[in-house]
């Protein structure tokens, strides 16, 4: 996945949902709390260009891998690009932060959104 300024926040949740079906991206002005939530009126826009939001200008691909786990994703993203990320997961008709579930891997939180399909 390369996140590069010219890209949309919609083509990086586009590519991220893309690889974790049962998983979601928003994009924050503030960071949250380790385990914390993020305040939706801080969310930012998907129209906006990554470019306008960040103050670290590096275009990388990075390797996202399945077995990292959410709290360590989404400090990736802060570190290398200076952009405040909050993974959320589907819950039955709804989608959830996983906030408290942050320890868990990507791979385990996409899981447990398709099995709440399921349950529902």
């Amino acid at each position: 996945m390369i996140i590069s300024d010219s890209k949309t926040i919609k083509q990086v949740q586009d590519e991220f949902s893309g690889k974790f079906s049962f998983l979601k991206l928003e994009f924050y002005k503030l960071p949250h709390e380790e385990s914390g939530y993020s305040n939706v009126k801080d969310q930012i826009n998907t129209n906006q260009k990554i470019g306008d939001i960040r103050l670290v200008d590096n275009a990388e691909d990075i390797k996202i891998d399945k077995n990292m786990t959410v709290n360590d994703f989404e400090q990736m993203f802060n570190e290398k690009f200076d952009l405040n990320v909050q993974v959320f997961r589907k819950s039955g008709n709804i989608w959830l932060q996983t906030g408290i579930t942050d320890y868990l891997t990507l791979a385990e939180q996409n899981r447990r959104g398709e099995e709440s399909l399921t349950m529902v």
